[in-house]
């Protein structure tokens, strides 16, 4: 999709598109000139009265901004759609008993996207995963270079040290369920096994495997026959995701339907001011494109495809 493919003039076709960044609720920026920005979003879409209704800001001096600039330039990334258009006539209205923002609905619309094939929203209660593995740092690498990759495999083997001890916690609670339903005899015998695999493993404590202290998990967001996207709450990641970075060999977990083992190339890379997952101090989109796939593997990612689409529509099992 070139750049002119890229901008839709249809009034019916830019108030869908704008009333789906509403229903998903999508964060859009609100460039004011200088250093002077709102994060915002669309409430509504009326096609019949031309009329798009937009949050105001927390802030009054910025409010004030919006109604008194004749252009305002609105930008946002919707599930690796780059999207663009101009605010104009902006004024300030009552909507559901809130002040928003009224604005005529844009003659236009940048919604480009990258990959140009149809894509669907990987549920995020069967999210899948993409994992890279980063190459270590050559022999003659800067030191910078270096102490960067150490920083990542520390913060890695860290996670994976978490995961081991969530793991043994579970596997203990658990035994202690099935140990308060056993006869006393059945007790005494288990807890003599328990009291010495206990020492055992204090003796020789699970340690994390090295082979994966390199390996970035992500998020997979949305999926298509040519790309996906990821998101990325580790900032530490954030070093080795840069765009036009390609990385060999790369698994795609597609949750009930296997693994996938594909060469990635970065296309994008944008980091979120705000999402819906409140617990994380950092987001960041990631896009990739599929390079070279087989036909093997897109056999797999088609039909994983179809059963996300059909759950996204009808809320049937993966």
């Amino acid at each position: 999709m070139s750049g002119n493919d890229a901008i839709v003039r249809n009034n019916a076709m830019i108030a869908s598109n704008l009333a789906l960044l509403a229903k998903e609720k999508t964060m859009i920026s609100a460039a004011l000139g200088g250093k002077n920005s709102i994060l915002t979003s669309i409430l509504e879409v009326d096609l019949k009265k031309n009329i798009v209704m937009i949050d105001t800001s927390p802030s009054e001096q910025l409010n004030q901004m919006c109604i008194k600039l004749r252009h305002i330039q609105f930008s946002s990334v919707f599930n690796g759609v780059k999207v663009a258009f101009t605010g104009e006539k902006i004024s300030r209205t009552r909507h559901n008993g809130y002040d928003v923002f009224a604005m005529p609905l844009p003659n236009s619309l940048y919604w480009f996207d990258r990959r140009g094939a149809f894509r669907v929203r990987v549920p995020r209660l069967s999210p899948g995963v993409c994992k890279v593995t980063v190459p270590p740092p050559a022999e003659d690498a800067k030191a910078d270079e270096i102490a960067v990759f150490k920083q990542l495999t520390a913060v890695i083997r860290q996670k994976l040290i978490a995961q081991i001890e969530q793991n043994l916690t579970t596997e203990r609670q658990n035994f202690q369920k099935a140990y308060l339903k056993m006869s006393p005899e059945a007790k005494i015998k288990a807890r003599l096994e328990r009291e010495q695999l206990e020492k055992e493993r204090e003796e020789n404590p699970v340690l994390p495997d090295e082979n994966l202290v390199n390996v970035l998990e992500l998020r997979m967001i949305d999926l298509s026959m040519t790309g996906c996207a990821l998101m990325n709450h580790v900032q530490n990641y954030s070093h080795f995701l840069p765009v036009n970075r390609i990385y060999k060999n790369c698994v795609l977990e597609l949750p009930d339907h296997g693994e996938c083992i594909i060469d990635m190339e970065i296309m994008m890379q944008s980091e979120l001011e705000e999402t819906d997952d409140k617990t994380v101090d950092f987001s960041q989109f990631v896009g990739m494109k599929f390079l070279d796939v087989s036909q093997v593997v897109e056999s797999k990612i088609f039909r994983y495809i179809q059963a996300v689409d059909r759950y996204n529509k009808n809320k049937k099992p993966l």
